[in-house]
């Protein structure tokens, strides 16, 4: 025997091994199907339009909004960020209203209740509105902003001339942030 005769078996048997093992991985090795999240429709708008609006924001509004795994289009996304935008408008309205009582600068807080009140008008006005014109979902959204920027002009009033007033910036920020996010939904509408 020869010393060629163990390295000899020594191949044979890697290849042995290396033509099992070949012959036990499957020979058509298909790519696994990605999987969707299920708020992909909401992922992409709000990924898509991420130059317009806050992304965080409209993830947060978006996916936090009942029913939303059922929306496959804009005008669902439309529905769900006026109903959340009517629901943080009552809900500040019955804080503000809360403050007049006992904050300094009520003519401000009551100009804020008033423009808060118009607010939550202009967005039921845009649900309605949306069903047959986007364009015009668009504007009652333009308004609900203008409604919002009433209660920002009282307020630097009032602490313009050295009065007291709730700090109010971050809520009219966020109203601002509904507004900004309900108009770009209605311009992504495909107009018939």
């Amino acid at each position: 025997m020869t010393t060629t005769t163990p390295l000899f078996f020594f191949c044979l048997l890697l290849l042995l091994i290396t033509t099992q093992t070949l012959s036990q991985t499957p020979k058509n090795n298909p790519t696994p199907t990605p999987t969707l999240s299920p708020y992909h429709f909401v992922d992409r708008f709000c990924l898509d339009r991420r130059d317009r609006i806050n992304v965080p924001f409209c993830l947060r509004i978006l996916r936090s909004s009942p029913g939303i795994l059922n929306v496959k289009d804009s005008l669902g996304l439309l529905y769900a960020a006026a109903q959340s935008a009517m629901q943080f408008g009552n809900k500040t309205v019955a804080e503000l209203n809360r403050e007049k009582k006992t904050a300094a600068g009520a003519g401000a807080i009551e100009e804020c209740v008033s423009a808060y009140g118009g607010y939550v008008r202009d967005y039921a006005i845009l649900v309605e509105e949306a069903k047959t014109e986007a364009e015009m979902a668009a504007f009652d959204a333009e308004l609900a902003r203008n409604e919002v920027s009433r209660c920002v002009k009282a307020a630097r009033k009032v602490k313009g001339r050295g009065g007291a007033v709730v700090d109010i910036r971050d809520i009219n920020k966020e109203a601002l942030d509904y507004a900004r996010l309900a108009q770009t939904i209605a311009k992504s509408i495909p107009i018939p």
